[in-house]
């Protein structure tokens, strides 16, 4: 049987509704490199095991993540458990795969040499402020899957290789998953996380990118490209398939190579 190969597509990091509540953005440097700022754990999740904010280091520094945290709450805001998934260090992302989550269900038909490329929300930086009408989406990096590591199948055999990720922190600390988990291990050789981010334009989604049923997005439909952009990727889905979208697969990978080779 031939393999056939995906692109999965998976929005991540924290978004517009962590903009609004905490402050939380991932901000581009003045260098044009960025950080990422994960999502905060639910609030019945804490153990030894998970981190907090505090913990989590920058990218680009030796300095700790809370720095591009509002001044006003940075304090409270460092104590909370964070769900640092995906995570780049050794390739990890993890998802609930329970009925009704319509978000993660389409992962159930990724397989070992798919990829799964990750957008963020980002925001320029400037002189410790944020410029609040700069938001984009970008692709931030992108794993090309491994291992689909299922709880049900013994994570303990894997432990090694998923340590880092939240779920198995979770796991570790007894916290019981609504449905079984799965972990997407990231081949470390043929994964990567930007220097630079990648921005997703209307040219490149209507060249590349298609919608669930094989249509181009419809942007007259949203006030903005990023709203519109956010919409379509709310879901986490495979919007390429190699062998039915052979053209499109080809201008995506010319895209993306251009990009690693000209930063």
């Amino acid at each position: 049987m031939i393999k056939i190969t995906k692109i999965f597509i998976a929005n991540a990091f924290v978004n517009e509704t962590y903009k609004s509540k905490y402050g939380l953005i991932n901000p581009i440097l003045e260098n044009g490199k960025f950080e990422l700022i994960p999502i905060k754990e639910r609030s019945n999740i804490s153990g030894k095991n998970i981190l907090k904010y505090k913990e989590i280091m920058c990218y680009n520094s030796d300095e700790s993540i809370t720095k591009y945290f509002p001044e006003r709450n940075r304090n409270e805001l460092s104590k909370y458990y964070v769900h640092y998934d995906p995570e780049f260090e050794t390739y990890t992302y993890g998802d609930i795969l329970k009925k009704g989550n319509s978000r993660s269900s389409n992962l159930k038909g990724a397989e070992n040499g798919d990829f799964l490329f990750f957008i963020a929300n980002l925001y320029k930086y400037r002189e410790n402020t944020y410029l609040y009408n700069s938001n984009r989406f970008y692709f931030v990096g992108y794993f090309k899957i491994e291992r689909i590591i299922q709880k049900e199948s013994g994570v303990e055999n894997y432990s090694n290789q998923i340590k880092n990720n939240a779920h198995y922190r979770r796991y570790l600390d007894g916290f019981t998953e609504i449905g079984d988990f799965i972990i997407i291990k990231g081949d470390k050789d043929e994964s990567k996380r930007f220097l630079y981010p990648f921005k997703i334009t209307k040219d490149f989604c209507d060249t590349c990118l298609r919608d669930k049923n094989n249509y181009t997005f419809k942007w007259d439909k949203y006030h903005s490209e990023t709203q519109c952009i956010g919409s379509y990727t709310r879901t986490i889905r495979a919007f390429l398939d190699k062998e039915k979208d052979e053209t499109r697969w080809e201008k995506f990978w010319n895209e993306i190579k251009n990009h690693i080779l000209s930063n």
